[in-house]
């Protein structure tokens, strides 16, 4: 349930500087690694962009007390983990630690350590958003334009 990514050496930032392996068996299940080949087997793993909201921060710099390495909206890391290896039930922001955050009705764990919050919207919020697409489907949104006085 884990997130390896934006590590280098001097091979770049491919699968072996997320993953140092010096002839022990490693083991990683569940997880999203920067240029997953696949060699190192396992189960769940994927090596898509995790989305992280700003990895390096306001100030641009990698590894700084102002990143923010919570999940965005779309994550390829939302809902991918193993909940049968969660131990804790909060994440680091003190959120649940397994909730639905694709909206498919299963609550699974996320890879990384920030839990993705869905925000749910409220039924005035549906009620706009049915109203649109109706009148997308039905041709009768009318834009106007207000003229001035």
């Amino acid at each position: 349930n884990c997130i390896l990514w934006g590590n280098h050496d001097i091979g770049g930032t491919d699968e072996s500087a997320q993953v140092y392996n010096d002839g022990a068996t490693v083991t990683i299940d569940y997880s999203c690694v920067q240029g997953w080949t696949g060699s190192l087997g396992g189960t769940g793993n994927f090596g898509d962009d995790p989305q992280f909201i700003d990895a390096d921060g306001p100030d641009d710099a990698v590894g700084t007390g102002d990143d923010n390495v919570r999940l965005s909206s779309g994550s390829s890391c939302v809902d991918k983990g193993d909940n049968t290896a969660v131990s804790v039930t909060t994440d680091f922001d003190g959120n649940p630690r397994i909730v639905d955050g694709d909206f498919d009705g299963t609550a699974t764990v996320d890879a990384g350590a920030y839990e993705f919050q869905p925000v749910i919207p409220t039924v005035s919020e549906w009620g706009l958003v049915v109203m649109v697409l109706l009148g997308l489907v039905t041709g009768t949104v009318m834009i106007r334009k207000r003229q001035a006085a």
